[in-house]
C-alpha cells in the first residue's frame, strides 16, 4: 500500500497511517526483488549450484557445500543463510549415501598393520627421511583458518618445504612435495630411496599421492600407526 500511495500522499503520512517505521520501509526496499516463484534470482542461481554439488557429492553437509561454493564458484555464503536455504529447498533432509568399499590402499594398510611405520627403532641420518602432516593455522584474530603442510627432516630439523592452502587436499600436498624435490635438488640430493613418513590421512592414502611418490619419484612411504 505504501508503494502504491506514497507519491500521492507522501511517504511519512502513509507510514504513520499504517504504523510502519521508516527504518523498516528502507530496509524492505533494500531487499532483492523476487520473481513470481517467490525466490530472488540470486537464490535461484545459488540453488542450481548447490543442487549440482549435492548431485556430485550426496554426503556433503552444509559446511562442505559452503567450501565447495567458495572454491568452485567464488561464492562466499554465510553458513546460517545456507542452512536456512537448504531447509527451505528440502535439501537438508538426510540423504541416503551408499557406503563404498575400502580402497585397495586401505585394504593393504589393514593387512600390513604392525609393519607400516618404517621409522620406528631406526637411527636416521640427515636427508634420509622427511616427515609431514597437515596443521590448522588460524589468522585474522582467530576468525579464519588455513592448512599448512610442512616436510621436515627428523634427523637434522631441516624444513625441506612448506605450503599453505584453504584446505588439506592433494593439490596442497603435491605442491609441497614439488617444493621439497626442488630444494633437495639444489643441495645435490636425489629423492630416490628417500623415506616419506606421515599419518593415514585420506590425502596420504590416495592413488594420486602414492603414484607420484612410489612410482614416479621412487621414494619409500611410511605410515604412523596408532598404539
Amino acid at each position: 500500500m505504501v508503494e502504491r500511495h506514497h507519491k500521492e500522499y507522501g511517504l511519512n503520512r502513509c507510514l504513520r497511517a499504517l504504523g510502519v517505521a521508516k527504518s523498516t520501509w528502507y530496509q524492505r526496499q533494500r531487499r532483492p526483488r523476487v520473481s513470481g516463484s517467490g525466490h530472488s534470482p540470486e537464490d535461484e542461481d545459488l540453488k542450481e549450484k548447490v543442487s549440482q554439488i549435492i548431485k556430485e557429492h550426496p554426503a556433503y553437509g552444509y559446511r562442505r557445500i559452503q567450501v565447495e561454493l567458495r572454491v568452485r564458484y567464488g561464492l562466499r555464503v554465510n553458513h546460517k543463510r545456507l542452512r536456512r536455504l537448504l531447509k527451505k529447498w528440502d535439501l537438508a533432509l538426510k540423504r541416503q549415501v551408499v557406503r563404498s568399499r575400502p580402497s585397495a590402499v586401505r585394504r593393504i594398510l589393514k593387512e600390513g598393520r604392525g609393519n607400516l611405520n618404517l621409522l620406528r627403532g631406526r637411527k636416521l641420518e640427515p636427508f634420509e627421511a622427511l616427515c609431514t602432516d597437515f596443521t590448522k593455522v588460524r589468522y585474522a584474530q582467530g576468525t579464519r583458518k588455513a592448512q599448512l603442510m610442512a616436510m621436515v627432516d627428523p634427523a637434522s630439523g631441516w624444513v625441506g618445504a612448506w605450503a599453505v592452502g584453504e584446505s588439506a587436499n592433494r593439490q596442497l600436498a603435491l605442491r609441497c612435495w614439488d617444493k621439497a624435490k626442488d630444494n633437495l635438488a639444489r643441495l645435490g640430493r636425489s629423492v630416490r630411496g628417500l623415506l616419506v613418513h606421515h599419518d593415514q590421512d585420506t590425502v596420504y592414502v590416495s592413488y594420486r599421492w602414492l603414484r607420484q611418490l612410489l612410482i614416479e619419484d621412487e621414494v619409500v612411504v611410511s605410515y604412523c600407526e596408532r598404539a
